[in-house]
């Protein structure tokens, strides 16, 4: 259960940077 716990916010705190990164890339190409 805490593993599976730990894995889920990872994988969150993983997609936000992914998202943040991508936001940034999109602001700097227009």
């Amino acid at each position: 259960k805490k593993m599976l716990d730990n894995a889920h916010e990872f994988l969150i705190s993983e997609l936000g940077l992914i998202k943040g990164i991508t936001e940034n890339q999109i602001k700097s190409f227009c």
